[in-house]
């Protein structure tokens, strides 16, 4: 009657859960995967009526259609809604919550599975994004102008093809001058 997949888009490396009701008589359902609107895939063949899998890197959408078997009989096959996968998903970017005048600034972000470069870029003082590193790392040290605030955003991709930013709160900037030693 249905089969149900994740409504929201997810990113590479996430854990797609398929699933459908038992169909009363049925011994085995056959499930096939449709990858960027490509062929079908036979992914299971069995009494199961789940099947999780991973997003991989080259996708952009997966889709999934399922048939019942009874009495060596098989029934039509139902397809699911198309799950659109992110691509080069960031999970994390890692700043200090506060920064001091002079000091190197330490940024690093999560490895993303199939990414072979990084784009990070810096917004001081609200002036506009510039691009301060672009390689393979998951790591860069910057070191902090006359500003009195900076924004950074990181960006994974491999072959031109990039995910979404993933951009930090805006760092506070504190001069050496504010530091007072009492007693």
């Amino acid at each position: 009657v249905s089969i149900t997949v994740p409504a929201s888009a997810l990113p590479t490396g996430s854990s797609i859960e398929v699933s459908w009701p038992v169909a009363s008589g049925a011994t085995s359902y056959t499930l096939q995967r449709s990858v960027n609107g490509g062929s079908w895939q036979t992914v299971q063949t069995g009494a199961a009526t789940s099947f999780s899998d991973v997003a991989q890197s080259t996708w952009t959408q997966v889709q999934y259609k399922v048939c019942a078997t009874a009495y060596g009989v098989n029934s039509a096959y139902i397809s699911s809604s198309v799950v659109t996968i992110l691509p080069y998903t960031i999970t994390s970017l890692l700043v200090p919550s506060l920064i001091m005048a002079g000091q190197d600034i330490p940024i690093s972000w999560s490895p993303v599975s199939g990414a072979t470069n990084y784009i990070l870029e810096r917004n001081a003082d609200s002036g506009g994004w510039e691009q301060i590193y672009s390689g393979p790392n998951t790591s860069f040290t910057d070191t902090p102008g006359d500003w009195t605030s900076v924004q950074y955003q990181v960006k994974a991709g491999a072959n031109d093809v990039y995910g979404a930013y993933y951009t930090s709160e805006a760092i506070p900037i504190i001069s050496a001058s504010a530091l007072v030693i009492s007693g």
